[in-house]
C-alpha cells in the first residue's frame, strides 16, 4: 500500500511538472507571436506611410495633345512627354502656383536635341605594332536594340609613318555628299597619320592610339530648380557640388548664347560603337606616301568642299583584311563626352553647336483587329539634315546620327542657327553639374508614375519570338532621334536660359515661343508635359 501510494506520487509531480513546462512554453510563443505580429504591423504601417504619396498627383498636358486612340480607346503611348514642345505661358504657370491647396507646380519644358561629338581613344600598339610604314582602313559601326540593329559609320584611314617628318602633306580628300543617307555617298572621310618618336627612341606603351569620333544626339529640357526639388528632391541627386539655380539665364556671348545645363550622370542609350582595325594591303613597289601626298584638285567655287583627290581614289580601291575588332559601349562614350564638356578648346569653348531638332510624337495606327502598330514617316534629307552652319541648298550636310539610318516614326524639324555681324552663329553648353537619376524619389514600385524626363520606359516583346530577340530585355533607346522609344532628357537648364534656345534671335524653325512652358498642379503636387 506504501509502495503504491508512493507511485501515484511521483507519477503526479511529473504530471504537474510536465504541464507547467508545457503552459510556460506556450505563453512564451504567445508572447513571441504577439510581439513579431505588431513588429510586423508596425513595419507595414511605417512602409504605407513611406509610400503612400507618389511624386505627383496631377499631370498636365498642353491643349491639343491628346491623340485620337487616346479619346477613342482611352490609351496613352508611352514616350508620350518626349513629343510635346511647347504649352503654357510663364505667366499661367505662376498663377496656378499661386491656387489655394497647390504645394508643388513643376514646369519641364522639352527644348530639342543638340548633336554633340565625342573623340574615343583606342590604343593600338599590341595590334598594328611600331615598324612603318603601313596603311589602315579603321571602320566604325554603330549596334543597337539588343544588338538587332547595325548601322555603318564613316570609314576613315591611319598611316602608321617612319617619323613625324614623313606626315608632312598626307591627306585625303573625299567628294561632297549627295545625301547623308544615299547609298553612294562616300563614307572615306580623312587620314590620321601618326609615327613613333624619332631618334630610334622606344614607343611607350599605348602611345600609338586610334581615334574614333562618334556622335551623341542629347535631348534639353528646361526646369524650375525650386519646384523641381520640391516635386522630387532633385539637389539630393545632384553629384557633388554645383546645379541649377532658379533665375540662371544664357549668356549672350559675340557668337551665341552660352546656356547653362545640368548633365545626368548616365545614359539609358542601348548602343556600342564597333571599331574594326584593317590593314590595306598595298600592291608591291606602290609607295603610299607619294601616293597620298597627290594634291587635290579644286573646284571653281570657292565657297564648295575640295574635290575627291587621287589619294581618295586610289586607297578606296584597296583591299583589307581585318586585325582586330574594338567595342565602346553607349556608357563609355557618354562619360567620355561629360569630360570633354569640362575642357575647353584652343579658342576657349568647351561644347559648341550649330543648331538643334525637336522630334514629334509617333502616330499610332489601330487596325480592324485590334492592334497596333506605329506609323512610320517619311521627310527629305536636305530639310532636315543641311548643315545650319552653311545653309540650306548649298550641298553642305550637317553630321547626322548614325543610328538614324533606321525607320523614323517621329517627325524631326530643324532649329539651325542665326548667323550673327560675324556670319557665324552657335550656342555653347556650359556644364554646371551632374545629377544621378537612381538617387531621386518615384522609381519605387510601390508608388511609381511615369517620371519621362529622368526614366525611359521599358517596352517588352509583345510575343515569344519578339522575346526572344530582345534576349529576355525590354526594347531601350537608341541614338536615333526619330525612333520610336526616346531617351530622357540628358541635359536639363532653367526655364530662363532656356530662352537662349527659343528666342528667334539665335535659332529658326518653327518652335514653342520664348515664353511658354508646360505646367501641372494637383492637390499636393503637379507635374507638367
Amino acid at each position: 500500500m506504501i509502495a503504491y501510494l508512493r507511485s501515484q506520487f511521483r507519477h503526479r509531480v511529473g504530471r504537474a511538472l510536465t504541464l507547467g513546462a508545457g503552459i510556460l512554453v506556450a505563453a512564451v510563443s504567445f508572447s513571441l507571436l504577439t510581439a513579431a505580429a505588431q513588429v510586423s504591423t508596425a513595419r507595414v504601417q511605417t512602409t504605407v506611410e513611406e509610400k503612400f504619396r507618389t511624386s505627383y498627383d496631377l499631370l498636365v498636358r498642353p491643349k491639343g495633345t491628346r491623340t485620337a486612340l487616346e479619346r477613342t480607346a482611352g490609351l496613352v503611348r508611352t514616350n508620350v512627354e518626349s513629343g510635346i514642345f511647347g504649352g503654357i505661358t510663364t505667366k499661367q504657370w505662376k498663377t496656378i502656383l499661386g491656387i489655394p491647396g497647390v504645394e508643388v507646380a513643376a514646369p519641364v519644358q522639352y527644348l530639342g536635341y543638340v548633336l554633340l561629338f565625342v573623340n574615343v581613344e583606342i590604343p593600338i600598339d599590341e595590334v598594328i605594332g611600331q615598324q612603318g610604314p603601313r596603311l589602315y582602313r579603321v571602320r566604325t559601326t554603330s549596334v543597337a536594340d539588343r544588338g538587332l540593329s547595325r548601322y555603318p559609320g564613316p570609314i576613315d584611314y591611319v598611316y602608321l609613318a617612319r617619323s613625324s617628318d614623313d606626315c608632312n602633306g598626307l591627306f585625303i580628300s573625299s567628294p561632297t555628299m549627295t545625301s547623308p543617307y544615299a547609298s553612294t555617298s562616300p563614307q572615306d572621310q580623312s587620314l590620321d597619320c601618326i609615327s613613333p618618336p624619332s631618334r630610334g627612341l622606344p614607343v611607350p606603351k599605348d602611345d600609338l592610339r586610334i581615334t574614333a569620333t562618334t556622335d551623341v544626339p542629347m535631348l534639353v529640357a528646361a526646369v524650375d530648380p525650386v519646384q523641381e526639388d520640391k516635386l522630387l528632391d532633385l539637389d539630393a541627386a545632384v553629384l557633388g557640388s554645383g546645379g541649377l539655380v532658379r533665375g540662371d539665364s544664357f549668356e549672350r556671348t559675340r557668337f551665341g548664347p552660352t546656356i547653362p545645363v545640368l548633365a545626368s550622370g548616365r545614359t539609358y542609350v542601348d548602343r556600342v560603337l564597333e571599331v574594326s582595325v584593317e590593314r590595306v594591303e598595298v600592291p608591291a613597289g606602290e609607295d603610299p606616301e607619294r601616293r597620298l601626298r597627290e594634291p587635290a584638285l579644286l573646284t571653281d567655287s570657292t565657297t564648295q568642299p575640295l574635290t575627291p583627290n587621287a589619294a581618295y581614289r586610289w586607297v578606296r580601291q584597296l583591299e583589307s583584311r581585318p586585325i582586330e575588332t574594338f567595342s565602346v559601349d553607349a556608357g563609355r562614350i557618354y562619360q567620355r563626352l561629360l569630360r570633354q564638356m569640362t575642357i575647353p578648346d584652343q579658342y576657349g569653348f568647351t561644347k559648341t553647336f550649330h543648331g538643334y531638332w525637336s522630334a514629334s510624337l509617333p502616330q499610332i495606327d489601330k487596325s480592324s483587329a485590334g492592334v497596333l502598330s506605329p506609323e512610320s514617316v517619311q521627310q527629305d534629307d536636305r530639310e532636315v539634315w543641311t548643315d545650319p552652319a552653311g545653309g540650306v541648298g548649298d550641298g553642305d550636310w550637317a553630321q547626322v546620327p548614325t543610328d538614324n539610318r533606321d525607320v523614323q516614326f517621329r517627325r524631326l524639324t530643324p532649329h539651325p542657327n542665326v548667323p550673327n555681324q560675324l556670319q557665324v552663329g552657335s550656342g555653347e553648353l556650359r556644364l554646371v553639374g551632374r545629377f544621378d537619376p537612381g538617387l531621386l524619389p518615384g522609381f519605387d514600385p510601390l508608388n511609381r508614375v511615369p517620371l519621362e524626363t529622368y526614366f525611359p520606359p521599358e517596352l517588352a516583346g509583345a510575343d515569344a519570338a519578339s522575346v526572344a530577340a530582345l534576349g529576355g530585355q525590354p526594347l531601350a533607346p537608341s541614338a536615333n532621334v526619330g525612333g520610336y522609344v526616346a531617351s530622357p532628357p540628358a541635359l536639363l537648364t532653367t526655364l530662363e536660359a532656356a530662352e537662349g534656345l527659343t528666342s528667334p534671335k539665335f535659332f529658326t524653325g518653327e518652335s514653342q515661343g520664348a515664353d511658354q512652358c508646360g505646367a501641372g498642379a494637383g492637390g499636393g503636387g503637379g507635374r507638367p508635359g
